[in-house]
């Protein structure tokens, strides 16, 4: 008994001296609590590691390759051309007026019997005509292609008028020119006629002229652009057919009761039909920032073919009443045939607007043309130059 109240009596003794201890010493700081996954098993290594270690190679980044859309290129002062080509086709008019070397209409000849009797040549007149082209082709998206063009002139000068009466034939004569005359022994055209020289009626003639030119074209392009700058080539065979004709007419007719009549008619026909090669370039600067041009276009062709100088005279003097001598009737004519060349050059020079409509290129062009035909001559004579001038209007796609 006693010896349990001891340690009964040691035990609290301990006790508070532990307590007071605690409260007279400082508060203890406990640490976090770090809190860890556990760790993954490695992962096996399928391939062998070198017992000798190995400079690792150093890799750079690569910056990832973008191609960009590639658009449809673009012809300076012409506008896009699709990536599977593009139609070209158009027209134009052409308004023109024809010039020659000589172009003499008849030759009046005044003062006959007199020591100094004069001669006048009349040349014929002619207005600005309209004329159409028309072209049609292929052009793909590398500038090659191909087109077809035609062209067509068919127009009469003014009709050129004289005449002469009883009193102005004893001393003057009209003709035609000298070369258009029938041979030798052979009535021909001129006043005064058969009636007037009689010293009957009045003459009235009537002179006119016709010039007719067709031409195609067959021809490989090429189109090239840069720095604002464009160029076409072109060049292939053309047909070309050109044609003059002449005309004059004569009459006279009595009133009753000597009831004669006279009429005379002279045509003369002149031209040219052959073929052979044509090169053509077109060339141009836009002009600042808008689709606006100033361009040039020279064609040259060289044609080899045939020429026909055909001539017909008609005499018809209808005298019922042998006023003059009775009825009359001549029809001497001429036709000759021979081989011929034919140099040809075409300029145009002007504005070209290009603006892109609807996707497509729509161009507009406008310009001074002189067109010459060397060695053409004229209606009236083989030999000269031919010109034509004018201007021209034209719409299209592209070229």
């Amino acid at each position: 008994m006693r010896r349990s109240l001891v340690c009964i009596g040691i035990l609290g003794l301990l006790s508070g001296h532990s307590a007071t201890a605690l409260a007279q010493e400082p508060a203890l700081i406990l640490p976090a609590l770090e809190v860890k996954a556990p760790r993954r098993p490695a992962q096996p290594i399928s391939r062998a590691i070198p017992d000798t270690p190995q400079e690792m190679p150093v890799t750079t980044a690569v910056a990832p390759t973008i191609t960009p859309y590639s658009a449809a290129p673009m012809m300076s002062g012409t506008g896009p051309v699709e990536d599977t080509g593009t139609l070209i086709a158009g027209a134009a008019v052409y308004i023109l007026s024809p010039y020659f070397d000589g172009n003499p209409a008849f030759t009046t000849t005044t003062g006959i019997g007199t020591s100094s009797p004069l001669q006048s040549t009349t040349d014929f007149s002619w207005n600005y005509n309209a004329t159409p082209a028309f072209w049609l082709g292929w052009l793909n998206a590398s500038g090659l292609g191909f087109r077809g063009h035609y062209c067509y002139y068919d127009q009469f000068s003014r009709t050129a008028s004289a005449s002469l009466n009883v009193a102005q034939a004893a001393t003057s004569t009209i003709a035609p020119p000298a070369n258009l005359a029938s041979p030798v022994g052979s009535p021909s055209f001129g006043s005064p006629g058969v009636i007037l020289g009689s010293g009957l009626g009045q003459d009235v003639l009537a002179f006119r002229s016709n010039l007719r030119i067709q031409a195609i074209d067959m021809e490989v392009s090429r189109l090239l652009d840069g720095g604002g700058l464009f160029a076409l080539f072109s060049g292939g065979a053309r047909y070309f057919h050109i044609s003059q004709d002449y005309q004059a007419t004569l009459s006279n007719v009595l009133p009753p009761p000597a009831g004669a009549s006279e009429s005379q008619l002279l045509q003369f026909g002149h031209n040219f039909t052959g073929a052979g090669p044509t090169l053509n370039v077109v060339a141009g600067y836009q002009l600042g920032g808008i689709p606006l041009s100033c361009f040039g276009d020279v064609r040259g062709s060289f044609l080899v073919g045939g020429a026909r100088n055909s001539r017909n005279f008609v005499l018809n003097v209808n005298d019922p009443g042998g006023v003059v001598g009775g009825n009359q009737f001549a029809n001497p004519a001429a036709d000759a045939r021979r081989g011929a060349t034919l140099p040809i050059v075409e300029v145009e020079l002007g504005l070209q607007y290009a603006p892109v409509v609807l996707g497509r290129t729509l161009v507009l062009r406008g310009g001074a043309v002189p067109q010459t035909y060397f060695g053409a001559g004229s209606a009236s004579q083989t030999s000269g130059n031919l010109s034509l001038f004018g201007g021209q209007l034209s719409a299209g796609l592209l070229y």
